[in-house]
């Protein structure tokens, strides 16, 4: 199970123009899709981990605001 910390620092290496899902990052920290919404959240800093970056697993937004 990954920390809020360890999932913040991975959407640092996403290269720009590009996007990842909550199921991706599920799978790669494994935990559920919404555990890393939880995650996400919270994040305050979103111009040092872009979590926009992060979209629904058939390509939409799903609940982001900013």
């Amino acid at each position: 199970m990954a920390t809020k910390s360890e999932v913040l620092s991975f959407l640092q290496t996403i290269p720009h123009g590009k996007v990842t899902t909550y199921k991706a990052l599920a799978e790669k920290f494994d935990t559920h899709p919404r555990g890393i919404g939880s995650m996400l959240r919270t994040n305050n800093k979103t111009v040092e981990f872009p979590c926009y970056k992060v979209v629904a697993h058939d390509g939409g937004l799903s609940g982001y605001i900013l």
